[in-house]
């Protein structure tokens, strides 16, 4: 009893749950976007980028310190440092000022470099967007399919149940046989069972899209229709993959020319002011200043550049590779999906007509149940195919929506 309870209450009480809350697929995206940690720590980690470019330019200023020494090396019966070095005791408190010259080339380079690793950070933003929006996308379409599926099973429940009343009448008048009759019930309590098949189906997917979104409602509500047009795919240059490409591309020749930014002079000047005495009689005197230039040339390093820049071509080489081969697939890729869209049409027309058919020999049967003119047999096996092209609709609209999800987000800009 308490099986058919829990049959019944799904059968009549989920089609008001599913009206009274209707959620789109633009729902679960937003949610998606606000809940997921890894977009989160994109923001991040562009923010980091921000402060080290300032960073880096900060660093090309002039670099302020200060610093203070007291010195004493005392002589004791003539054991002790030389005097001539030493000078006895030294104490100074000076303030130093150094800076890089010529530094704009570099400083540029550095910044680019920065601002390299933002791009490729952003790009890698989108292309997560992107697989998180796909994910989603095809778990709504997924679950969209389950409710489609259910709303099927309920229609052909409540069917046989308005036949259930006359067919007992029919059966207890002699009309069919109790045989006939016994089938019919089978037939109706196997439907119950699909209907809470299913629900629970429907259920399960619907908290696995929860879950994707990153939401903790375990509240059970209706999938709006998806309006899915196929988009003209853009070229590949315009991809967001391509982007990638071209700005790893762009990563490495920064490479190259930070590397060769190193192994060029680097002049410098220093100055410094402040007090520096080893206390001799006049002390006093011993405040002063001073300034320098100073200048590092790279002359050998053991051939080490010559293999860095052979690494970071080879590097070039590698994107280069992968780059000529997502080319290639791309508007194969793009062909393939647009016919299977296209074959998807063809085979939803054809079901679309048979289902016509069908559902008129069902209705055709039902008229004669009441006289007894068709066979039990007959009218089940008419819902039996009745059912299974509308089943068959229902999965063909279904895979073609995930093609054109997956053409719409394999082709996003």
């Amino acid at each position: 009893m308490k099986k058919y309870l829990s049959i019944l209450l799904v059968v009549f009480l989920l089609p008001i749950v599913l009206k009274a809350q209707e959620k789109s697929l633009d729902y679960f995206l937003n949610q998606a976007k606000q809940n997921s940690p890894l977009l989160k720590g994109f923001d991040n980690q562009v923010s980091i980028l921000k402060l080290d470019s300032a960073k880096i330019k900060a660093g090309f200023m002039p670099q302020v310190s200060g610093a203070s020494h007291l010195f004493y090396a005392p002589v004791v019966k003539g054991f002790g440092y030389d005097p001539v070095i030493t000078n006895g005791q030294l104490f100074d408190a000076l303030i130093t000022v150094n800076k890089e010259i010529n530094t704009r080339r570099r400083s540029n380079t550095y910044i680019q470099s920065i601002q390299l690793s933002k791009d490729s950070l952003n790009t890698q933003k989108a292309l997560s967007q992107v697989v998180l929006a796909q994910n989603i996308s095809t778990q709504y379409i997924y679950t969209l399919g389950d409710q489609e599926l259910l709303k099927l099973s309920e229609e052909i429940l409540n069917l046989l149940e308005k036949e259930d009343n006359l067919l007992k009448r029919l059966t207890q008048n002699s009309v069919f046989k109790q045989t006939d009759y016994l089938a019919f019930k089978v037939n109706l309590e196997q439907q119950r069972l699909v209907v809470t098949q299913n629900f629970n189906q429907f259920k399960t997917d619907l908290s696995t899209l929860q879950y994707l979104s990153g939401l903790s409602d375990t509240t059970i509500y209706s999938l709006k229709p998806l309006d899915y047009a196929v988009t003209e795919a853009p070229k590949f240059e315009e991809s967001l993959t391509a982007k990638s490409y071209q700005i790893d591309s762009l990563k490495t020749m920064n490479s190259l020319s930070l590397l060769r930014l190193n192994y060029q002079p680097r002049l410098s000047a220093f100055a410094d002011g402040g007090y520096n005495s080893s206390f001799p009689s006049q002390a006093y005197k011993n405040f002063g200043m001073s300034a320098g230039l100073s200048i590092g040339i790279p002359i050998y390093d053991g051939g080490r550049r010559k293999m860095t820049e052979q690494q970071i071509k080879l590097q070039q080489m590698s994107i280069n590779n992968y780059k000529y081969f997502a080319q290639n697939q791309y508007q194969q890729q793009v062909n393939q999906l647009k016919n299977i869209i296209t074959r998807y049409d063809v085979l939803i027309a054809q079901s679309q007509n048979q289902i016509t058919y069908s559902k008129t020999l069902v209705e055709a049967n039902a008229l004669q149940l009441s006289s007894g003119d068709v066979r039990m047999t007959d009218y089940l096996l008419a819902i039996a195919n009745y059912l299974q092209l509308r089943a068959n609709i229902i999965q063909n609209k279904i895979n073609q929506l995930q093609a054109i999800n997956q053409l719409r987000y394999f082709t996003v800009k």
